[in-house]
Protein backbone atom coordinates (compact mmCIF):
# COMPACT_ATOMS: atom_id res chain seq x y z
CA UNK A 1 0.00 0.00 0.00
CA UNK A 2 1.20 3.52 -0.78
CA UNK A 3 0.39 4.77 2.72
CA UNK A 4 2.49 2.12 4.38
CA UNK A 5 5.67 3.50 2.79
CA UNK A 6 5.36 6.51 5.09
CA UNK A 7 4.37 4.52 8.19
CA UNK A 8 0.57 4.68 7.91
CA UNK A 9 -1.56 1.67 8.87
CA UNK A 10 -5.32 1.56 8.32
CA UNK A 11 -7.99 -0.74 9.75
CA UNK A 12 -11.77 -0.94 9.35
CA UNK A 13 -13.63 -1.82 12.55
CA UNK A 14 -17.31 -2.51 13.20
CA UNK A 15 -18.88 0.18 15.37
CA UNK A 16 -20.86 -2.27 17.50
CA UNK A 17 -19.18 -5.63 17.03
CA UNK A 18 -15.60 -4.23 17.24
CA UNK A 19 -14.80 -6.74 14.49
CA UNK A 20 -11.77 -6.02 12.31
CA UNK A 21 -13.22 -6.26 8.79
CA UNK A 22 -10.19 -5.12 6.88
CA UNK A 23 -6.60 -4.13 7.64
CA UNK A 24 -3.56 -3.10 5.63
CA UNK A 25 -0.43 -5.21 5.88
CA UNK A 26 1.22 -2.82 8.33
CA UNK A 27 -1.94 -2.76 10.46
CA UNK A 28 -1.91 -6.57 10.55
CA UNK A 29 1.62 -6.47 11.94
CA UNK A 30 0.59 -4.02 14.65
CA UNK A 31 -2.44 -6.14 15.55
CA UNK A 32 -0.50 -9.40 15.45
CA UNK A 33 -2.82 -11.08 12.94
CA UNK A 34 -2.28 -13.04 9.74
CA UNK A 35 -4.03 -11.23 6.88
CA UNK A 36 -4.45 -14.52 4.97
CA UNK A 37 -6.30 -16.34 7.76
CA UNK A 38 -9.70 -14.69 7.38
CA UNK A 39 -11.28 -11.82 9.28
CA UNK A 40 -12.54 -13.36 12.54
CA UNK A 41 -10.66 -10.88 14.68
CA UNK A 42 -12.17 -8.56 17.30
CA UNK A 43 -10.70 -5.67 19.28
CA UNK A 44 -12.39 -7.02 22.40
CA UNK A 45 -11.45 -10.53 23.49
CA UNK A 46 -8.34 -12.58 22.87
CA UNK A 47 -8.33 -12.97 19.09
CA UNK A 48 -5.65 -10.28 18.61
CA UNK A 49 -2.03 -10.84 19.51
CA UNK A 50 -1.04 -7.22 20.11
CA UNK A 51 -0.04 -5.06 23.09
CA UNK A 52 -2.87 -4.43 25.55
CA UNK A 53 -2.38 -0.65 25.39
CA UNK A 54 -2.93 -0.67 21.61
CA UNK A 55 -6.25 -2.53 21.90
CA UNK A 56 -7.27 -0.25 24.77
CA UNK A 57 -6.50 2.87 22.72
CA UNK A 58 -8.42 1.60 19.66
CA UNK A 59 -11.50 0.73 21.74
CA UNK A 60 -11.40 4.07 23.55
CA UNK A 61 -11.27 5.94 20.24
CA UNK A 62 -14.22 3.93 18.87
CA UNK A 63 -16.34 4.42 21.99
CA UNK A 64 -15.77 8.17 22.21
CA UNK A 65 -16.70 9.97 18.97
CA UNK A 66 -15.69 13.33 20.47
CA UNK A 67 -12.03 12.17 20.60
CA UNK A 68 -10.36 12.91 17.27
CA UNK A 69 -7.01 11.24 17.95
CA UNK A 70 -4.87 9.62 20.65
CA UNK A 71 -1.09 9.34 20.87
CA UNK A 72 0.45 6.06 21.93
CA UNK A 73 4.01 4.97 22.73
CA UNK A 74 4.67 1.31 21.90
CA UNK A 75 7.85 -0.24 23.30
CA UNK A 76 6.78 -3.58 21.81
CA UNK A 77 7.74 -2.27 18.35
CA UNK A 78 11.01 -0.61 19.31
CA UNK A 79 9.79 2.56 21.03
CA UNK A 80 7.45 3.72 18.26
CA UNK A 81 5.25 6.79 18.72
CA UNK A 82 1.88 6.30 17.01
CA UNK A 83 -0.97 8.71 16.46
CA UNK A 84 -4.27 6.80 16.33
CA UNK A 85 -6.90 8.82 14.50
CA UNK A 86 -10.35 8.41 13.02
CA UNK A 87 -10.60 9.84 9.47
CA UNK A 88 -13.73 9.69 7.32
CA UNK A 89 -14.18 7.75 4.10
CA UNK A 90 -14.06 11.08 2.32
CA UNK A 91 -10.41 11.57 3.30
CA UNK A 92 -8.91 9.37 0.60
CA UNK A 93 -9.61 5.97 2.19
CA UNK A 94 -11.72 4.70 -0.69
CA UNK A 95 -8.57 3.33 -2.32
CA UNK A 96 -7.89 1.23 0.76
CA UNK A 97 -11.28 -0.39 1.34
CA UNK A 98 -14.45 -1.54 -0.26
CA UNK A 99 -16.81 -3.26 2.15
CA UNK A 100 -20.56 -3.96 2.13
CA UNK A 101 -20.84 -3.03 5.81
CA UNK A 102 -18.66 0.06 5.53
CA UNK A 103 -21.46 2.34 6.71
CA UNK A 104 -21.56 0.48 10.03
CA UNK A 105 -17.79 0.64 10.43
CA UNK A 106 -15.19 3.16 11.47
CA UNK A 107 -11.86 3.52 9.69
CA UNK A 108 -8.86 4.03 11.97
CA UNK A 109 -5.42 5.21 10.93
CA UNK A 110 -2.24 4.55 12.87
CA UNK A 111 0.41 7.06 11.83
CA UNK A 112 4.02 6.45 12.88
CA UNK A 113 5.33 9.77 14.25
CA UNK A 114 8.59 8.38 15.67
CA UNK A 115 10.92 10.18 13.26
CA UNK A 116 9.05 13.44 13.77
CA UNK A 117 9.12 13.27 17.57
CA UNK A 118 12.81 12.34 17.88
CA UNK A 119 14.09 15.91 17.30
CA UNK A 120 11.53 17.24 19.79
CA UNK A 121 12.62 14.69 22.40
CA UNK A 122 16.28 15.56 21.82
CA UNK A 123 15.48 19.25 22.19
CA UNK A 124 13.51 18.58 25.36
CA UNK A 125 16.39 16.57 26.84
CA UNK A 126 18.89 19.24 25.80
CA UNK A 127 16.90 22.05 27.45
CA UNK A 128 16.49 19.97 30.61
CA UNK A 129 20.22 19.20 30.75
CA UNK A 130 21.25 22.80 30.09
CA UNK A 131 18.86 23.97 32.80
CA UNK A 132 20.39 21.49 35.25
CA UNK A 133 23.97 22.43 34.36
CA UNK A 134 23.16 26.11 34.92
CA UNK A 135 20.91 25.65 37.94
CA UNK A 136 23.55 23.80 39.98
CA UNK A 137 26.23 26.56 40.04
CA UNK A 138 23.57 29.30 40.31
CA UNK A 139 22.11 27.60 43.39
CA UNK A 140 25.58 27.31 44.94
CA UNK A 141 26.27 31.01 44.29
CA UNK A 142 22.89 32.01 45.67
CA UNK A 143 23.58 30.13 48.89
CA UNK A 144 27.03 31.68 49.23
CA UNK A 145 25.71 35.21 48.65
CA UNK A 146 22.92 34.75 51.20
CA UNK A 147 25.46 33.51 53.76
CA UNK A 148 27.66 36.56 53.13
CA UNK A 149 24.66 38.88 53.50
CA UNK A 150 23.66 37.16 56.75
CA UNK A 151 26.98 38.15 58.35
CA UNK A 152 29.75 35.93 56.97
CA UNK A 153 31.14 38.94 55.12
CA UNK A 154 32.31 40.33 58.51
CA UNK A 155 34.58 37.27 58.98
CA UNK A 156 37.62 37.68 56.67
CA UNK A 157 38.33 33.94 56.57
CA UNK A 158 34.72 32.96 55.95
CA UNK A 159 34.21 35.74 53.41
CA UNK A 160 37.25 34.57 51.42
CA UNK A 161 35.93 31.00 51.39
CA UNK A 162 32.52 32.02 49.99
CA UNK A 163 33.98 34.46 47.48
CA UNK A 164 36.26 31.69 46.18
CA UNK A 165 33.24 29.38 45.95
CA UNK A 166 31.36 31.98 43.89
CA UNK A 167 34.44 32.44 41.67
CA UNK A 168 34.64 28.70 40.96
CA UNK A 169 30.96 28.49 40.07
CA UNK A 170 31.23 31.51 37.74
CA UNK A 171 34.16 29.80 36.04
CA UNK A 172 32.13 26.60 35.70
CA UNK A 173 29.29 28.55 34.03
CA UNK A 174 31.79 30.22 31.71
CA UNK A 175 33.15 26.81 30.65
CA UNK A 176 29.63 25.55 29.90
CA UNK A 177 28.82 28.59 27.75
CA UNK A 178 32.17 28.43 25.96
CA UNK A 179 31.67 24.75 25.09
CA UNK A 180 28.11 25.37 23.94
CA UNK A 181 29.27 28.18 21.65
CA UNK A 182 32.12 26.03 20.32
CA UNK A 183 29.74 23.15 19.62
CA UNK A 184 27.34 25.45 17.79
CA UNK A 185 30.18 26.90 15.71
CA UNK A 186 31.46 23.44 14.73
CA UNK A 187 27.95 22.26 13.75
CA UNK A 188 27.52 25.30 11.52
CA UNK A 189 30.79 24.47 9.72
CA UNK A 190 29.96 20.88 8.73
CA UNK A 191 31.27 20.30 5.22
CA UNK A 192 32.94 23.70 4.88
CA UNK A 193 35.85 23.71 7.35
CA UNK A 194 39.27 24.91 6.24
CA UNK A 195 41.78 22.03 6.10
CA UNK A 196 45.48 21.92 5.39
CA UNK A 197 48.28 19.36 5.33
CA UNK A 198 49.29 19.06 8.99
CA UNK A 199 52.31 17.39 10.68
CA UNK A 200 50.53 15.03 13.06
CA UNK A 201 53.29 14.23 15.54
CA UNK A 202 53.90 17.93 16.09
CA UNK A 203 50.19 18.43 16.75
CA UNK A 204 50.11 15.57 19.27
CA UNK A 205 53.16 16.96 21.09
CA UNK A 206 51.52 20.38 21.33
CA UNK A 207 48.40 18.89 22.93
CA UNK A 208 50.47 16.85 25.40
CA UNK A 209 52.45 19.97 26.38
CA UNK A 210 49.19 21.86 26.86
CA UNK A 211 47.91 19.15 29.21
CA UNK A 212 51.20 18.46 30.96
CA UNK A 213 50.21 20.17 34.27
CA UNK A 214 47.19 17.84 34.54
CA UNK A 215 49.11 14.69 33.65
CA UNK A 216 51.90 15.59 36.09
CA UNK A 217 49.39 15.96 38.93
CA UNK A 218 48.61 12.23 38.58
CA UNK A 219 52.10 11.14 37.44
CA UNK A 220 50.57 9.89 34.18
CA UNK A 221 52.79 9.07 31.22
CA UNK A 222 51.52 9.81 27.70
CA UNK A 223 53.23 7.76 24.99
CA UNK A 224 53.11 8.65 21.28
CA UNK A 225 52.98 6.00 18.57
CA UNK A 226 53.26 7.96 15.34
CA UNK A 227 55.73 8.20 12.48
CA UNK A 228 57.76 11.41 12.52
CA UNK A 229 56.78 12.39 8.97
CA UNK A 230 53.06 11.49 9.19
CA UNK A 231 50.80 14.17 7.69
CA UNK A 232 47.05 14.46 7.14
CA UNK A 233 44.76 17.06 5.59
CA UNK A 234 42.74 18.31 8.57
CA UNK A 235 41.74 21.45 10.41
CA UNK A 236 44.60 21.55 12.91
CA UNK A 237 42.80 23.78 15.44
CA UNK A 238 39.76 21.54 15.56
CA UNK A 239 41.88 18.39 15.87
CA UNK A 240 43.86 20.05 18.65
CA UNK A 241 40.53 20.57 20.45
CA UNK A 242 39.37 17.00 19.77
CA UNK A 243 42.58 15.36 20.99
CA UNK A 244 42.69 17.72 23.97
CA UNK A 245 39.15 16.68 24.97
CA UNK A 246 39.93 12.96 24.60
CA UNK A 247 43.19 13.16 26.56
CA UNK A 248 41.55 15.29 29.26
CA UNK A 249 39.03 12.49 29.80
CA UNK A 250 41.80 9.89 29.76
CA UNK A 251 43.64 11.77 32.50
CA UNK A 252 40.52 12.37 34.59
CA UNK A 253 39.43 8.75 34.66
CA UNK A 254 42.83 7.00 34.75
CA UNK A 255 44.63 5.82 37.86
CA UNK A 256 47.66 7.58 39.29
CA UNK A 257 50.95 6.67 37.55
CA UNK A 258 49.17 4.95 34.65
CA UNK A 259 49.96 4.98 30.93
CA UNK A 260 48.01 6.66 28.14
CA UNK A 261 48.87 5.94 24.50
CA UNK A 262 48.18 8.21 21.52
CA UNK A 263 48.35 6.41 18.18
CA UNK A 264 48.17 8.03 14.74
CA UNK A 265 48.39 6.46 11.29
CA UNK A 266 46.91 6.51 7.81
CA UNK A 267 45.16 3.32 6.69
CA UNK A 268 43.34 2.95 3.34
CA UNK A 269 43.40 6.72 2.78
CA UNK A 270 41.86 7.39 6.19
CA UNK A 271 43.58 9.21 9.02
CA UNK A 272 43.13 7.41 12.34
CA UNK A 273 43.81 9.15 15.65
CA UNK A 274 43.40 6.93 18.69
CA UNK A 275 43.71 7.29 22.47
CA UNK A 276 44.14 4.22 24.68
CA UNK A 277 43.87 4.40 28.46
CA UNK A 278 43.68 1.97 31.38
CA UNK A 279 41.05 3.92 33.27
CA UNK A 280 37.73 2.99 34.85
CA UNK A 281 36.11 2.02 31.55
CA UNK A 282 32.53 2.49 30.35
CA UNK A 283 29.66 0.05 30.87
CA UNK A 284 28.06 -1.31 27.64
CA UNK A 285 24.69 0.35 28.32
CA UNK A 286 26.31 3.80 28.17
CA UNK A 287 28.38 3.36 25.00
CA UNK A 288 25.66 4.46 22.56
CA UNK A 289 24.94 7.66 24.48
CA UNK A 290 28.30 9.03 25.58
CA UNK A 291 28.51 11.41 22.61
CA UNK A 292 25.21 13.08 23.53
CA UNK A 293 25.39 16.59 24.94
CA UNK A 294 25.63 16.66 28.74
CA UNK A 295 25.36 12.87 29.00
CA UNK A 296 27.37 11.59 31.96
CA UNK A 297 28.12 7.94 32.69
CA UNK A 298 28.56 8.63 36.40
CA UNK A 299 27.01 11.99 37.28
CA UNK A 300 28.58 12.33 40.73
CA UNK A 301 32.05 11.20 39.66
CA UNK A 302 32.00 13.27 36.45
CA UNK A 303 31.15 16.48 38.26
CA UNK A 304 33.70 15.80 40.99
CA UNK A 305 36.52 15.66 38.41
CA UNK A 306 35.21 18.69 36.51
CA UNK A 307 34.05 19.22 32.94
CA UNK A 308 30.93 20.48 31.23
CA UNK A 309 29.53 17.22 29.83
CA UNK A 310 30.08 18.52 26.29
CA UNK A 311 33.62 17.31 25.62
CA UNK A 312 32.75 14.11 23.73
CA UNK A 313 29.89 15.79 21.85
CA UNK A 314 32.48 18.30 20.58
CA UNK A 315 34.81 15.46 19.52
CA UNK A 316 31.94 13.75 17.68
CA UNK A 317 31.03 16.93 15.81
CA UNK A 318 34.65 17.66 14.89
CA UNK A 319 34.90 14.19 13.35
CA UNK A 320 31.62 14.72 11.45
CA UNK A 321 32.78 18.15 10.26
CA UNK A 322 35.72 16.33 8.61
CA UNK A 323 33.38 13.78 7.00
CA UNK A 324 34.37 11.12 9.52
CA UNK A 325 33.33 9.55 12.79
CA UNK A 326 34.52 8.71 16.28
CA UNK A 327 34.15 5.24 17.81
CA UNK A 328 34.80 3.79 21.24
CA UNK A 329 35.52 0.37 22.68
CA UNK A 330 35.64 -0.03 26.43
CA UNK A 331 35.62 -2.50 29.27
CA UNK A 332 34.87 -1.74 32.88
CA UNK A 333 38.00 -1.76 35.03
CA UNK A 334 40.24 -2.19 31.99
CA UNK A 335 40.04 1.06 30.05
CA UNK A 336 38.76 2.74 26.90
CA UNK A 337 39.93 3.27 23.33
CA UNK A 338 38.59 6.21 21.30
CA UNK A 339 39.29 6.34 17.57
CA UNK A 340 38.68 9.30 15.27
CA UNK A 341 38.57 8.27 11.61
CA UNK A 342 38.48 10.90 8.83
CA UNK A 343 39.54 11.05 5.17
CA UNK A 344 43.29 11.64 4.99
Amino acid sequence: MEGEDIGIAVILVGDVSKKVYMATELACRYLGIDSSSGSNFFLEGDSLNCPHELKETLVRLLNNPEIKHLDLSLSHFGERMLRVTRPSFNEGLGSFFYCEVAEQCTPIMLVDLTEFTKPLNLLRDFVANVSHEIRTPVTAMEGAIETLIDGAIEDPGGARFFVNLISRQVQRLAFVFEDMLLLSKIESQHGCIVKKLTPIKQLINEVIQYLRPRSLEKSITIKIECEDDLQATINDRLFFQALSNLLTNCIKFSKVASLIIVQARVVNQRFLLRTVDSGVGIAPEHIDRIFERFYRVDTVRSRSVGGTGLGLAIVDNIAKAHGGQVQVTSKLGVGSTFTISVPA
